[in-house]
C-alpha cells in the first residue's frame, strides 16, 4: 500500500470483488495494527483476508526481521549461516 502509494481507502477499494487476499504486512506494531485493519475491512467488503503466511513468517523471523523488504536478505543469511555448518 505504501509502496503503491495508495490511502487505505483507495487500495482496499481496489480489492472490491476478489474472493480472496492474502495480506502480508510488516511485523512491528505498525504493520500487526495495519494487518487487522486490512483483515477487518475485508471482512467486512466480504474480501476473505487470508493471514496464514504472514502469522508464520512473523513467529519465524521474529526479532530478526521487522520489514517484509529483509526477508529476502533474512533467508539469504539463513542459507549461507546453513551452508557453513
Amino acid at each position: 500500500m505504501k509502496a503503491r502509494g495508495d490511502s487505505f481507502h483507495d487500495f482496499t477499494g481496489d480489492l472490491i470483488g476478489d474472493r480472496e487476499v492474502a495480506v502480508l504486512t510488516d511485523f512491528d506494531r505498525e504493520g500487526t495494527y495495519l494487518a487487522a485493519r486490512l483483515v477487518d475491512e475485508l471482512t467486512h467488503m466480504r474480501v476473505k483476508a487470508d493471514i496464514t503466511a504472514w502469522k508464520r513468517l512473523k513467529a519465524l523471523c521474529r526479532p530478526d526481521v521487522r520489514a517484509v523488504e529483509e526477508l529476502a536478505e533474512y533467508v539469504e543469511r539463513l542459507r549461507r549461516e546453513s551452508a557453513s555448518d
